[in-house]
């Protein structure tokens, strides 16, 4: 019987690992995506990136996508495949974490749920820096639990690597020290590792000297946060959402109906400093964020930067499913969470998947289409909010940053480049330049970009005709008045 769960649940996941990783890779990129791909191709030195956030695209995980170029196949499968062997790495992680903190048997509870997270399947398919995150975050928390259990000298080096490269994948992944700091000072206080002070002492000192560095890049971000600040202003409900504490009290609140049912006895509570990490896994990452947004007041409080936590959300949720369900029990629990992801799966029919909802790639198609033998200029909102002068100039150089969708998913016409709204000094005056002398144009950004720009007087002259849905893009052709209906 046992091997036959162990069989069932191979069989679910990868049931589940095709449907919610593998369908949505050949997808069209989405807009950040595209600038993954555009600092690939001319590296972060690129004169375009100087002047939006240069700090970030030092990232180590460019490395990565650059050596999967060397690969055939579409580049949105290429590019994104580093993501998805990164989050199969972090699934791997967390599940041995999750049997060393709530007892063997309970890695397949965290593989499940990690499945079960939307957020966290989004990431498996992403050309972005978080999947890696997760995966670097959760070897640094495997290797500092095995180091303060057994005090190996071999597990604290680990750990200095792996949690030294975290910050050097992204800038805001900087509250996970505070987490594992916080985890190395419980078991230190509760005397729960056989870890002299001094070895503590020391593997730390290595540790902080070795992203010392970062923190002076961190710090110069924060300083330009006022042109990159993008999101709302955070509210209580949304830290709420972003910790994904929805999701844990309906697993809470399953397991504990489950318990009543089946009569089962509640197990003991896990040990304090497993509660701790766990915890401090979910918490720690979208409070810091949202402090910051609201203390600073350029919030940066968004779904991705938030991320660093989704492995965590996993790990609270499988203590407590531990807490009320049998050990006999977990396996058959485990393949129910994963029937379940696979159940409220969207989009069922479609043979592939889709990520995101940016048709770049669609858009571009049709728009080729729509212009081709045809001298049609095409006038394009850069996607990009740091697209705003004086970054941006009407003779903004392509290739550029603020245009990488341009580079990706190439238009065979004519350019027009526009900001990245109207909400600047002069509007009319762009947009007037941007048509003149034009009496038929295509307006092709995001859905943001395209109603901003066709709000302005100089297009309401002309007749307008979308060229097909696209999700967030469109695509918008205009014809004079006077001009015979085609």
């Amino acid at each position: 019987m046992k091997h036959r769960w162990t069989y069932t649940l191979l069989l679910i996941l990868a049931v589940c690992v095709v449907k919610l990783w593998l369908m949505p890779l050949s997808s069209s990129f989405w807009v950040d995506e595209m600038a993954t791909a555009f600092v690939v191709r001319f590296g972060p030195a690129h004169e375009s990136l100087g002047d939006v956030a240069p700090q970030a695209w030092r990232s180590l995980y460019y490395y990565l996508p650059l050596w999967a170029s060397a690969l055939p196949g579409p580049i949105e499968v290429i590019y994104r495949l580093p993501s998805t062997l990164a989050m199969a790495g972090t699934l791997i992680l967390t599940a041995l974490l999750g049997n060393r903190l709530a007892g063997r048997g309970a890695g397949w509870l965290v593989v499940f749920l990690c499945l079960a997270l939307p957020r966290l399947d989004y990431h498996a398919a992403d050309a972005h820096p978080y999947a890696l995150g997760m995966c670097l975050a959760s070897a640094a928390l495997l290797f500092l639990v095995r180091w303060l259990d057994a005090a190996h000298g071999l597990d604290a080096a680990a750990f200095i690597v792996c949690a030294s490269l975290l910050w050097r994948v992204h800038l805001l992944f900087w509250p996970f020290y505070l987490l594992a700091g916080l985890y190395t000072a419980v078991r230190m206080l509760c005397r729960e590792t056989p870890a002299k002070v001094g070895q503590v002492a020391l593997t730390w000192c290595v540790l902080l000297l070795s992203v010392l560095p970062l923190l002076q890049e961190t710090l110069s971000l924060a300083s330009e946060a006022p042109l990159h600040a993008f999101a709302p202003p955070p509210t209580l409900f949304a830290l709420f959402q972003g910790a994904e504490l929805p999701f844990l009290i309906v697993v809470g609140a399953a397991a504990c109906l489950a318990a009543l049912v089946g009569r089962w006895p509640s197990r003991s509570s896990p040990p304090v400093n497993a509660v701790v990490l766990a915890a401090g896994w979910l918490l720690i990452q979208p409070l810091a964020i949202y402090v910051y947004s609201v203390a600073s007041g350029n919030s940066i409080f968004v779904d991705r930067y938030l991320s660093l936590n989704l492995p965590g959300v996993a790990l609270t949720a499988t203590l407590a499913i531990a807490l009320w369900i049998p050990r006999n029990h977990w396996q058959p629990a485990a393949a129910l969470i994963g029937i379940l992801a696979l159940a409220v799966s969207p989009r069922w029919s479609a043979t592939v998947g889709t990520h995101g909802d940016e048709h770049w790639r669609q858009a571009a198609q049709a728009v080729n289409e729509a212009v081709r033998g045809s001298p049609v200029p095409v006038l394009c909102p850069s996607p990009f909010g740091e697209a705003t002068p004086p970054v941006w100039r009407s003779d903004y150089p392509l290739p550029g940053f603020l245009y990488a969708h341009l580079f990706v998913y190439p238009i065979q016409a004519a350019i027009r480049p526009l900001p990245f709204d109207n909400l600047i000094d002069s509007a009319d005056d762009v947009a007037q330049n941007a048509i003149s002398g034009a009496r038929e144009f295509i307006l092709y950004g995001t859905e943001h970009g395209v109603d901003s720009w066709s709000s302005r007087p100089a297009f309401r002259t002309f007749r307008a005709k979308q060229l097909g849905s696209f999700g967030k893009v469109k695509a918008i052709r205009y014809t004079a008045a006077d001009a015979p209906d085609q």
